[in-house]
């Protein structure tokens, strides 16, 4: 099974990164955590 990927928008960010620069989607810690809640087969 593919897995999806994310990145923390301030941890992102404070690197010196544009929102522009991520391939990836950006999240919130709040976001992170409803990940970490919501999904049983989750890889952090």
């Amino acid at each position: 099974t593919p897995a999806k990927v994310y990145a923390i928008k301030d941890d992102f960010l404070a690197r010196g990164y544009s929102e522009e620069d991520s391939k990836v989607p950006l999240i919130t810690y709040s976001g992170f955590i409803d990940l970490l809640e919501g999904e049983e087969k989750f890889i952090g």
